[in-house]
């Protein structure tokens, strides 16, 4: 089998591939009013669950705007109902069910598959660490979006903000990680039954039947 060879420290390496996600530092167009316009998260198309490593590729770029969002959130200190609400609806839905996937069953059957010489151990132990960081990262932010909800505007304070960014930049390194390392190396090492199982499981996690 082909030895991949694992960096030292794979949060500074770029994603491996041609369709890399939003850089977290792509601004959106402004509005007439000098306002950022929020970006639209769009739908991923139920069949490409059946190609799990891509619709999990393609939630990465989605993620990725969502951290764009939320750091014009911690510029302005503020958003309006409408974008704190499309953002906290995709964390406390959307983004479980990514970490769901992965955790389940991403992460399971990459650790079975990969030979010594990956040296995946250790970056998939790191991985869930961070997963297990971001929920309650996650949690404070949600809960700051979701305040007051019968305000046009969400006023985030200066202690918000600041997680805001200590988030979003743990989280675009832990994204390039997972394009860049994990996903090239589940690409190579995960045969065609890995893929429906993994792909089964997520489809069960969504309530798709095909």
């Amino acid at each position: 089998m082909q030895k991949l060879a694992v960096p030292a420290e794979p949060a500074e390496l770029p994603a491996m591939t041609s369709r890399n996600p939003l850089p977290s530092n792509q601004k959106t167009l402004p509005s007439d009013k000098g306002k950022w316009l929020m970006p639209f998260i769009e739908q991923i198309p139920d069949t490409l669950l059946d190609e799990p490593l891509e619709y999990m590729f393609a939630d990465h770029f989605r993620q990725r705007v969502v951290l764009t969002m939320l750091q014009h959130f911690a510029e302005d200190a503020s958003a309006s109902r409408a974008d704190a609400d499309s953002i906290a609806t995709f964390l406390t839905n959307d983004l479980v069910l990514h970490h769901a996937d992965e955790e389940e069953e991403l992460f399971p059957f990459v650790r079975l598959r990969a030979l010594p010489e990956d040296e995946l151990g250790t970056l998939l132990t790191h991985l869930g660490e961070d997963h297990n960081r971001s929920k309650a990262m996650v949690e404070n932010i949600t809960s700051a979006l979701m305040q007051h909800p019968a305000e046009k505007t969400v006023h985030l304070s200066t202690s918000i903000c600041s997680l805001i960014r200590a988030y979003v930049v743990s989280e675009n390194q832990h994204l390039t990680v997972e394009n860049g390392v994990l996903l090239a190396i589940a690409r190579i090492r995960l045969t065609p039954k890995d893929r429906k199982t993994i792909s089964q499981g997520m489809k069960i996690r969504r309530g798709v039947i095909h």
